[in-house]
């Protein structure tokens, strides 16, 4: 979901695949208006299908983090729902030449822009997107925020692997790191960017799985823009709430 300002209207994005007679995947994305009862397609696909389940939404666009060519490769893919087009958002350079970077890197929307987290080494880095022009995307920059240093914190292990899932989150006074693993623990560090300081919980009586959803004003009710339907099975549909 995200808020064209140029109408005053909440959208939606729905990225959909299926496979064609030939057996070749098909990809299509159709926006719908709250408060309307179609969707309407886009004249241009996508260039790639949004393999990654999270997405995030700031400044009148959604983000995914995508790999297209093999696991090292990471991209971002864009969608602008003022201008209703897809685009790619490159990242830092100083990223292109870590390898694995699908394991170690992740996107939030941080005091409302989009930051890209980077914990492929033994510190965590944070960079910021700056939107010098909205509607000139070469001219957005990303910015090295913060760097935080991990060495007190040796048991935290902030990739993505077979053994647990990370996830990331924006709170009050900074930014949290959640480790969900198998080996029964579940750790979250608390990073207080306005005191330059941590905290971390480890939860270790864990009967049921755990996930902290974060809050960043930017919600909105459903309930009167009409009844929710289930997709259709011949599709895998991804709808961006």
């Amino acid at each position: 979901m995200g808020f064209d300002n140029m109408t005053n209207t909440y959208k939606i994005v729905r990225v959909s695949r299926h496979l064609k007679e030939d057996r070749q995947t098909m990809v299509a994305a159709e926006v719908l208006v709250l408060g309307t009862s179609s969707w309407q397609e886009l004249p241009s696909a996508p260039p790639c299908y949004p393999s990654c389940a999270v997405a995030t939404s700031t400044h009148g666009a959604v983000h995914w983090l995508v790999s297209r060519d093999h696991k090292s490769s990471v991209h971002i893919l864009s969608f602008d729902f003022k201008n209703e087009e897809f685009y790619w958002t490159p990242h830092p350079l100083a990223l292109k030449k870590k390898p694995d970077l699908s394991d170690f890197v992740h996107l939030l929307n941080f005091r409302g822009s989009l930051a890209l987290v980077d914990v492929s080494s033994s510190n965590i880095e944070i960079w910021v997107l700056v939107l010098k022009n909205y509607d000139d995307k070469k001219k957005h920059e990303w910015v090295l925020n913060y760097k935080i240093y991990m060495h007190k914190y040796p048991l935290l292990r902030l990739g993505t692997s077979a053994s647990g899932v990370c996830n990331f989150g924006e709170w009050e006074h900074g930014i949290y790191f959640h480790e969900d693993n198998t080996r029964c623990r579940s750790i979250i560090l608390f990073v207080d960017l306005t005191h330059r300081s941590m905290k971390s919980v480890l939860l270790k009586d864990r009967q049921t799985r755990m996930t902290i959803h974060s809050y960043t004003n930017n919600m909105i009710s459903l309930r009167n823009y009409g009844d929710l339907v289930e997709e259709e099975e011949e599709w895998h549909s991804k709808v961006i709430l």
